[in-house]
């Protein structure tokens, strides 16, 4: 019998850690979110993608608890990229319903998962507050990319 028939996990600072322990679930929708951008990245072919899911893999690591800190071009990265899309694409008044086209709709499905990853993060009492800052600027940034290929 494994440790995951029973319910447990290993984490990097720790061993026979509950699946259900937040910090577990919220690797589990970070992994989710770095698959989903995988397909926003293959759909879209914005290479931009491949970046942030270097990234995810790196929050990933802190997380599961590796001592390491989010590198200070993350934020840099991410915010520069965000602004050139806000100067091109407003934001709409309303909600929007994905479903255009495949690009369109796979960036979106990114969104949606980081916005849930996020909201499990935002639980976590991590030291780098700059994971949080990364995950609520990637939303953004995938909501924009979005509007560009819809």
């Amino acid at each position: 019998m494994r440790k995951g028939d029973v319910g447990l996990t290993d984490l990097i600072s720790e061993t026979s850690v509950k699946k259900s322990d937040l910090r577990v679930r919220t690797l589990a929708h970070l992994d989710d979110l770095t698959a989903a951008l995988g397909y926003a990245k293959l759909k879209s072919k914005e290479a931009d993608l491949e970046k942030l899911q270097n990234f995810l893999t790196a929050v990933c690591g802190i997380v599961a608890g590796s001592q390491a800190e989010l590198a200070p071009e993350t934020i840099k990265f991410i915010e520069k990229k965000t602004a050139a899309l806000e100067k091109k694409y407003k934001t709409p008044g309303h909600f929007i319903l994905s479903g255009k086209n495949e690009a369109e709709t796979a960036l979106h499905i990114a969104r949606a998962k980081c916005r849930l990853a996020e909201t499990y993060i935002a639980e976590l009492p991590l030291q780098d507050a700059d994971i949080l800052r990364f995950i609520n600027r990637l939303s953004r940034y995938l909501f924009l990319l979005a509007l560009k290929h819809s």
